[in-house]
């Protein structure tokens, strides 16, 4: 997984790490902090956000929530 930002808003991509090939990428409202990326239970990954919002991303269906 890989947080990035530019300008003001920011993305959140998986790989397979069997192939290297993108399986997803999703936008992020906002700019994700620095070492702001947890992984969960269940296939689910937080990411905390510099506007102060926390969102939970699940793996096996993404998008924001």
């Amino acid at each position: 997984m890989l947080l990035t930002n530019d300008r003001g808003s920011g993305q959140l991509t998986a790989w397979d790490r069997a192939d290297g090939q993108q399986v997803w990428q999703i936008d992020l409202p906002s700019v994700p902090l620095r070492d702001g990326l947890a992984v969960a239970a269940e296939g689910r990954v937080v990411v905390t956000l510099m506007d102060g919002s926390v969102l939970c991303v699940s793996t096996n269906r993404p998008s924001v929530r």
